[in-house]
């Protein structure tokens, strides 16, 4: 009996730490897949470059620099993706995403704001009154959902 206790606990634990690993909790290398997906940010299709830009946003800080490039690159798509995915990271992102709001495009403004928000009240505060003065886009983007 001791012995299927050791074995149960054994699972557990790697189910544990392979949860905390997935949510970006732990810190340690870049996960190996961060090269693959920042090629995959300069891909001639678009939709490679947005699921990239999605993708990146669960590897945490690693991801940072990527996304903030991505930031500035023509394609509105792309941008909005990458401020999405830059809500999903830490604090290091904040400032980024406080630049996207003056993004030329509409869609993501708001993307950039809505990343904001998720960080909570306090981080979202600041930028409240440039949220009620902006339009809302006429269209949603599933980014942004």
């Amino acid at each position: 009996m001791a012995g299927m206790h050791s074995f149960a606990g054994s699972r557990w634990r790697t189910l544990l730490l392979l949860l905390v690993a997935t949510l970006g909790l732990l810190a340690g290398p870049p996960p190996a897949e961060l090269p693959a997906l920042v090629r995959d940010l300069a891909d001639p299709d678009p939709h490679v470059r947005e699921a990239a830009a999605a993708s990146m946003g669960r590897l945490g800080q690693p991801a940072v620099d990527p996304l903030v490039a991505a930031l500035s690159h023509e394609d509105m798509y792309l941008r909005g993706a990458a401020a999405v995915a830059l809500g999903r990271i830490g604090e290091a992102a904040v400032p980024a995403l406080a630049r996207a709001l003056e993004d030329r495009n509409l869609e993501v403004r708001w993307s950039a704001a809505i990343a904001l928000g998720r960080k909570g009240p306090p981080r979202a505060e600041p930028f409240r009154p440039w949220s009620r003065s902006c339009p809302t886009p006429t269209r949603t983007s599933d980014s942004l959902q």
